[in-house]
């Protein structure tokens, strides 16, 4: 008996070592058996071609998480660019009174009077919330 439990013994020590070399050699999860027969069957070009579309996948999930965020972001781009316009026209009124306090201190006065009661208007239109566009360009 003794020897057959030891011969026992062995035996089993012998599979349980031979089951730790085959989990130690086999991938954890099947997604990673199939990345390696991948890498292993596929020429060069198609693993850089997959890791691409990995890529692509990954900014397409991007883009539909940020699809909320775009009409905000528009919004702001919007009103970036009309005030970056609306300060370089006021900065061009000022260069044309210049020229006219120049040339026409009179019609000069007449003018700055003009873009004084507009700019009035335009602040007064900011006051009320939502301002609500009610002028017309001349």
């Amino acid at each position: 008996m003794n020897e057959k439990d030891s011969e026992l013994s062995r035996l089993t020590t012998v599979n349980q070592s031979l089951d730790q070399q085959v989990k130690d050699c086999r991938p954890q999860s099947g997604n990673e058996q199939k990345s390696l027969r991948e890498k292993e069957v596929m020429p060069k070009e198609d693993r850089d071609n997959s890791e691409y579309a990995e890529k692509i996948t990954q900014l397409e999930n991007q883009i539909k998480t940020t699809e909320g965020l775009i009409p905000i972001m528009t919004a702001e781009a919007k009103y970036i660019f009309y005030r970056d316009q609306l300060l370089r026209a006021f900065e061009n009124v000022l260069m044309a009174l210049k020229v006219l306090n120049d040339k026409d201190p009179e019609v000069k006065e007449q003018r700055r009077e003009a873009a004084y009661e507009m700019m009035k208007n335009l602040t007064k239109q900011l006051e009320v919330y939502p301002p609500v566009p009610t002028f017309t360009v001349m």
